[in-house]
């Protein structure tokens, strides 16, 4: 091989790397064009999306002031539940001092007997049976 043969063999190389890094170059940026038009429509497609993120927001939001009212709301029928159950208790001690002191005046019960257990238990905390009677039998 002469060298001019030689020359012409580096020259056709470096052309050939020449072409294919400007194919590179253009296809690099071909990909870029591409990449941006995809980007672009993805925001297109979000920014049409916008209303029903809106209205997603306003539910949750009106979803949240609902929920923390039924809370409130069953804290405050809590609270009356306590209290009522509490009146109910100083009813039911009141209830039992008076059988209580019925039995202490009656001279027909025989407070000191074996066996003998007073009633104070509320008709309605049981089956439904009346009291019993101070001596312990059914009235």
């Amino acid at each position: 091989m002469d060298t001019e043969t030689v020359v012409w063999i580096v020259v056709a190389v470096v052309v050939a790397l020449l072409i294919l890094g400007l194919l590179a170059a253009l296809m690099s940026k071909k990909k870029g064009e591409h990449r941006r038009t995809a980007a672009a429509e993805l925001r297109q497609d979000a920014q049409a999306r916008t209303p029903a993120l809106e209205d997603a927001d306003v539910r949750a939001r009106a979803a949240q002031v609902e929920a923390d009212q039924a809370r409130l709301d069953a804290q405050r029928a809590e609270a009356r539940a306590t209290e009522a159950e509490q009146a109910r208790a100083a009813e039911q001690a009141g209830y039992e001092d008076r059988i209580r002191e019925a039995v202490r005046l009656d001279p027909a019960v025989d407070a000191d007997s074996p066996g003998y257990a007073p009633n104070t238990r509320y008709p309605a905390e049981g089956d439904g049976a009346p009291p019993r009677g101070e001596g312990g039998s059914p009235a």
